[in-house]
């Protein structure tokens, strides 16, 4: 059981982390002259990163036909309006997201502590501290970026891979404090 558990809880904690890979913020455009949209991984909220966008045009061609053309918002909105259309950088929630990337971190390490009980006690609060700032952090980004916008999967996976370690952890805990 030990063995397994100073193995399964970094590699939770592992996991976690390479699900900041993954997008956690989509916004979707949807209008009658354009539609594209944009993602942001847990990883470019933790930076500072750049979205990958898609965006496409949409016009009436000479024979009544639609007609699609992929684009840049560069080239669409022009150089000085293209920073005013996405916010590429979520500055007001990225300290949050690095707390929870520290905290997936110190899950991880969790291991080298001296008692399985400190380990069990810092992967616990690793793990809940985590999902709590990725959960504020999210809120944060979805809520500046405007109704458009909504958690991707990634941001879904990792927090319920952080809330299981913690909590598992957690019981963990008590369970040796009782023993």
């Amino acid at each position: 059981m030990l063995l397994s558990r100073r193995i399964l809880s970094p590699a939770g904690y592992l996991l976690a982390g390479l699900l900041f890979l993954l997008p956690f913020v989509t916004l979707n455009i949807d209008s009658p002259l354009v539609r594209g949209g944009a993602d942001w991984s847990g990883f470019d909220l933790t930076v500072g990163g750049e979205p990958s966008i898609s965006l496409n045009i949409i016009w009436y061609g000479e024979d009544g036909g639609l007609r699609t053309e992929a684009t840049t918002i560069e080239a669409f909105y022009g150089d000085e309006r293209a920073d005013q259309f996405l916010p590429h950088r979520f500055l007001h929630s990225q300290a949050l997201a690095i707390a929870a990337a520290v905290m997936a971190l110190a899950g991880l390490l969790s291991g080298v502590l001296a008692g399985e009980r400190v380990q069990a006690l810092v992967a616990a609060l690793a793990g809940l501290g985590a999902a709590t700032c990725l959960s504020i952090a999210e809120a944060r980004a979805v809520g500046f970026t405007g109704p458009y916008t909504r958690p991707d999967y990634g941001f879904w996976l990792a927090l319920c891979v952080l809330l299981a370690l913690g909590i598992a952890n957690a019981l963990h805990a008590i369970r040796l404090r009782h023993a």
